[in-house]
């Protein structure tokens, strides 16, 4: 990790402030996953075109979701079945700063849209108001309850033209109140653009690393994690599942 580190404190760095403007609310996103041990090349690559995110003189963010669905867990179904038109709902906080904020994240004809309001309490339950926006946003009331947290690092960097924005999650934790479990070795990688742009540097870079883009999900990942086999439909999942796995291996 120290290693890494170093590489991003030689990278130029982004103020919160300045990344205003690469919002990206509404946006085509484009995931990747590989070992960590290619993480410092992958940086190393693409430290002239972009910046890292700097918060608090921190270069790694630590982030906490917890996650809220239906009772018979539709969200997850939702996904698992290609639903066009779904929804998850969480509560994010960003250690960094100490902010939390109460999401609906809209899966929509292949775009995602984002909208959120900022909340003070990090907690299993939905205020009135979380309960408002919710049903305001989605055009129905829903009864939630708080189903899986899920805790990771993050490094965020934004190309120099301010067109897009990468996520690079390490570390990916799951928790319910049975059973913890862990993505170990893996980066979870997002590439988030307004429309889609394959001249990017970082998918190009992803193309020459022989990394192919791939649908995945943290909340429906750490689902299966968390819930007994025999409960939760899954089959569509398998085939991601053992991706992951054997991913994980293959410096070891």
């Amino acid at each position: 990790m120290e290693g890494i580190k170093n590489i991003l404190n030689d990278l130029r760095s982004i103020t919160l402030e300045e990344m205003q403007e690469v919002q990206l609310q509404n946006r085509i996103d484009t995931k990747f996953i590989f070992h960590q041990h290619l993480l410092p090349e992958v940086l190393h690559q693409m430290s002239v075109n972009y910046a890292v995110l700097r918060i608090e003189n921190q270069r790694i963010s630590e982030y906490e979701s917890l996650y809220f669905d239906t009772e018979n867990l539709q969200f997850y179904l939702d996904h698992h079945n290609k639903k066009n038109h779904r929804i998850k709902v969480r509560k994010r906080h960003y250690k960094s700063n100490g902010l939390t904020f109460f999401e609906i994240k809209e899966k929509r004809a292949g775009r995602t849209i984002k909208k959120r309001i900022p909340t003070h309490e990090f907690s299993a339950t939905l205020s009135n108001e979380e309960k408002s926006f919710l049903k305001q946003e989605w055009g129905k009331e829903l009864h939630l309850q708080a189903t899986i947290k899920n805790h990771y690092q993050r490094i965020t960097l934004v190309d120099n033209a301010k067109t897009e924005r990468i996520t690079l999650d390490l570390h990916v934790g799951f928790v319910n109140q049975n059973k913890r479990a862990y993505i170990d070795n893996i980066v979870i990688a997002e590439l988030k653009q307004g429309s889609i742009n394959r001249n990017s540097v970082f998918f190009e870079l992803m193309r020459k690393m022989n990394i192919i883009p791939f649908r995945v999900s943290k909340y429906c990942v750490g689902s299966l994690l968390l819930v007994a086999e025999n409960t939760l439909k899954y089959n569509r999942f398998k085939r991601k599942l053992l991706k992951l796995k054997k991913i994980a291996n293959d410096f070891e």
